[in-house]
């Protein structure tokens, strides 16, 4: 283990769960599924306008709760880092997948442990899996309990490497660290941070301790960054560094060049 780095007729498209919707980017569209009877499970999703190198699956932290209604848009956490970033992946060659909640779910406390929550996820991979290209999932903050959770519960629909940023990894209670045994983790895994982290559940060093449990990883990179916009308010929200606030550009960048490289 090395440590350190998609038109028919509006019929058509409800017919298949997929309405076009004005938001990120001109195509963004609609998905929505049905995980469980009388529960739905909204996803944003857009494809690149060249040629697609792979999807990205873009699970926000805080309470994960975006609150996409029919139309599409979001009610909740739009200013984090990957619900605002994600038209970024589109442009550098990849689709990207932005799920909210299931709708039975969103009610219940600790639903990231639950392995419903998990399977809900695996489905959005596996929707991802229809474009015939690798699929990866990248996950903020809490939203790396989240992918802990979809490794925990899935053994078929499991994306192609996982990327962290700003996780909350081992440190405060409920963490990726508790979510699961990080040894059922084989892809490998990016762990992103940035230097001057100030939130006190996400420390910069917890990447070390995490990538230290993370055995059966394919590989394990660490990269930090630095810099960025002058932080405002909470240090543990989105437009402070650990949300990497004025940076987006760097960060889809720093990503989706990790991601090219390993199909090198």
């Amino acid at each position: 283990m090395g440590i350190g780095r998609a038109a028919l007729f509006a019929l058509c498209l409800l017919a298949s769960g997929l309405l076009s919707i004005g938001s990120a980017g001109a195509a963004e569209r609609l998905l929505e599924l049905t995980p469980r009877p009388n529960a739905t499970l909204r996803v944003l999703t857009d494809q690149p306008e060249g040629a697609l190198k792979g999807s990205v699956i873009l699970l926000v932290g805080g309470s994960g709760i975006l609150d996409i209604d029919a139309a599409g848009r979001i009610g909740g956490l739009g200013g984090n880092q990957l619900a605002r970033s994600r038209a970024t992946y589109a442009k550098a060659g990849y689709a990207y997948w932005l799920p909210d909640i299931a709708s039975d779910l969103k009610p219940q406390q600790g639903y990231r442990f639950k392995p419903e929550f998990g399977t809900d996820l695996g489905l959005v991979v596996a929707e991802a899996r229809k474009l015939g290209a690798p699929v990866h999932v990248v996950g903020t903050s809490r939203g790396a309990v989240s992918m802990a959770a979809l490794f925990n519960a899935e053994a078929k629909n499991l994306p192609d490497s996982a990327t962290i940023t700003s996780g909350m990894l081992i440190t405060y209670r409920a963490t990726a660290a508790d979510a699961l045994s990080p040894s059922s983790i084989r892809v490998p895994v990016l762990l992103l941070r940035h230097r001057d982290d100030g939130c006190s559940v996400t420390p910069p060093a917890d990447a070390e301790r995490y990538a230290k449990l993370l055995t059966k990883a394919a590989k394990v990179d660490i990269l930090t960054l630095t810099g960025g916009a002058e932080p405002k308010g909470d240090p543990c929200e989105a437009q402070h560094y650990h949300g990497f606030w004025g940076m987006d550009g760097v960060v889809t960048q720093t990503i989706t060049g990790w991601l090219d490289g390993l199909k090198r």
